[in-house]
């Protein structure tokens, strides 16, 4: 995907191909509900790898916040190399920050340091783990504000 100024991608087209794409996901998606439809039967787990690698490529030091993403969210795969319920819905999350980040920073890069790097006003976890709670959430989404209206943390 090509994460530049010059091409406009709808927040759900930016998420599918987070997952993946329609190779991974077997349709076109074309709105939340069709996406939170396919997250609820289970996520392909080639759409968590997809995730995971794309940042992995631009990781950097926080390998470790990466190694705890791939456990958790790898913790239950099915035969059918499907995700469980839980584990698609954090995918989705984590995918979902990630764009809405992109869109505060205009570029992949500082979006996937800011995702994986701990914070102080997320009592130092990092937002991509602060996310797995409603809680953390609430408090991952003011983060972001903050951070688009240009608010100290």
């Amino acid at each position: 995907m090509n994460w530049s100024n010059n091409q406009t991608y709808t927040h759900i087209d930016a998420i599918v191909d987070l997952l993946g794409g329609t190779d991974v996901l077997g349709s076109d998606l074309e709105g939340r509900d069709q996406l939170l439809s396919v997250s609820r039967a289970g996520l392909p787990n080639e759409s968590l790898q997809h995730l995971l690698s794309v940042l992995d490529d631009s990781a950097g030091q926080h390998t470790a916040t990466i190694t705890w993403l791939r456990r958790k969210l790898s913790y239950s795969v099915d035969a059918d190399a499907k995700l469980d319920v839980i584990s698609s819905e954090m995918t989705l999350r984590v995918a979902t920050l990630l764009v809405a980040l992109i869109g505060v920073f205009e570029a992949l890069e500082p979006s996937i340091d800011f995702l994986l790097a701990p914070h102080k006003s997320l009592n130092g976890l990092a937002p991509a783990r602060a996310v797995f709670t409603s809680d953390g959430v609430e408090a991952v989404n003011k983060l972001v504000v903050q951070g688009v209206l240009g608010l100290p943390a």
